[in-house]
């Protein structure tokens, strides 16, 4: 390996105007590359991509590549609708856990004020801004509420991480 460079990591940008949040792809048998976009650059979206995409690692073949985006009227796999749902759930569970999932329904019934999800999001030791993007995506919360609890994500072009 030369020296300055990385071993391991896959770094991808979306092209402009793409839909894509994330790819996951077997690179050998024992090795799987993730790559995301940073797409909406919001701590919600970023880690659901996250797992999303290792769900498919976790969870599918090995011979599959599995692009994402917001539109599932795209996806054609082998293995059908399922394994978007099944990777869905995946990070689902992953960030609110089942043994949560009793709070985070009653949460649901009253998400406000917001001081009702960081109750929760402290108790369940997760990000604010996940509870609110979980709350907004099963349309308990509007768009439009919330938004200031998801704090902003940003990947560099060398693959860094930063976080507002």
């Amino acid at each position: 390996m030369r020296p300055g460079r990385r071993r391991g990591g896959v770094r991808c940008r979306a092209p402009p105007n793409s839909r894509v949040s994330g790819v996951t792809r077997w690179l050998t048998p024992e090795n799987v590359g993730v790559a995301l976009s940073g797409r909406f650059k919001k701590d919600d979206h970023f880690w659901f991509t996250v797992f999303h995409e290792l769900g498919h690692g976790l969870l599918h073949g090995k011979r599959l590549t599995f692009i994402d985006n917001t539109s599932r009227d795209e996806d054609t796999t082998p293995e059908g609708d399922h394994s978007e749902d099944e990777a869905d759930a995946f990070a689902r569970e992953t960030l609110i856990p089942p043994e949560h999932a009793v709070a985070y329904k009653q949460l649901a019934q009253r998400p406000m004020p917001f001081t009702n999800i960081t109750a929760f999001a402290r108790r369940a030791s997760i990000a604010p801004g996940i509870v609110v993007g979980r709350l907004q995506h099963d349309g308990v919360l509007d768009w439009k509420y919330g938004s200031k609890l998801k704090r902003p994500i940003e990947i560099s072009l060398s693959g860094d991480l930063t976080a507002g």
